[in-house]
């Protein structure tokens, strides 16, 4: 019977083993991540006190500062609009909106909930994800495999989705969540309508980066009830704004839509999980 005893110790000890060894390389990876340890600084828009001006983007309106000139233009037959002076550079760029009924939205929701993620928009994971923070091995060896693998997918799409080099500041009401940040020289507001369920991005020259989220915090809001990108574009198109070309458009084409960005990210995460089955 102590013979069995000794065994059966030995055999837990060697099993627990074995899970700190893989804990510890899955915590290595971890911490070899740009940005893991990224936490957001709860921020509150000022009195509004300058002049504005309305910006109507067709399927949303929003203010921005009276000063920020130039004309709302369309870039070719896409979805992004910028706010182009009279030197024919963009003072603003209004990324493509994204409804939470976009595929590549669901794609990415559907498997980080594969990790026991429970989040049903894309400003849900986000801010679960800037919540959380690296840990150790001993927290793993207590949280049990189930925690230990949802608290590291987070902390993957923290680092993919935020610049490590860059304070995020975040604010929510009734009505928004925002997410302000720089990141490649820009200034970037990405906020979400609660009440729609899209998501938008704006590129902003940094130093107007808190002025005009000072704006947008109260005055954006999604048009009607569009469903679908099809409903935004259709609304999009029936703006009738002029239309620009850029030979290199400035930050759109090196950041490319938030869709896109979501495909990339959802991609990251099928890979991680086919590596850990």
């Amino acid at each position: 019977m102590k013979k069995i005893v000794v065994i059966a110790t030995l055999l837990v000890a060697a099993i627990i083993a074995a899970y700190a060894y893989h804990l510890n390389s899955l915590l290595a990876g971890v911490a070899n991540l740009s940005g893991a340890n990224l936490h957001a600084t709860a921020w509150y828009p000022s009195t509004r006190s300058s002049e504005e001006r309305v910006m109507d983007l067709g399927y949303a309106v929003c203010s921005l500062p009276s000063d920020i000139s130039g004309e709302l233009q369309r870039v070719e037959d896409s979805m992004f609009i910028c706010l182009v002076a009279a030197d024919k550079q963009p003072q603003v760029t209004f990324c493509p909106p994204v409804p939470e009924s976009d595929a590549d939205v669901g794609l990415l929701i559907k498997q980080t909930r594969a990790f026991g993620i429970q989040a049903d928009t894309m400003f849900d994971l986000k801010k679960r994800a800037l919540a959380t923070m690296p840990f150790t091995l001993i927290d793993g060896l207590r949280w049990g495999r189930t925690k230990v693998v949802r608290e590291a997918t987070l902390l993957t799409f923290k680092a993919l989705t935020f610049p490590a080099d860059s304070e995020v500041r975040f604010f929510e009401s009734d009505l928004l969540g925002m997410f302000i940040y720089s990141r490649q020289g820009s200034g970037m507001i990405d906020l979400y309508d609660k009440h729609a369920g899209v998501s938008q991005v704006f590129l902003v020259p940094t130093k107007d980066l808190l002025r005009i989220a000072d704006v947008l915090a109260t005055s954006y809001k999604i048009v009607g009830s569009p469903k679908t990108s099809t409903d935004l574009e259709t609304m999009l198109t029936e703006q009738r704004l002029p239309q620009i070309s850029f030979s290199k458009p400035n930050n759109v084409e090196s950041l490319g839509s938030e869709a896109e960005r979501l495909a990339e990210v959802a991609d990251e995460i099928k890979r991680r999980r086919a590596s850990r089955n």
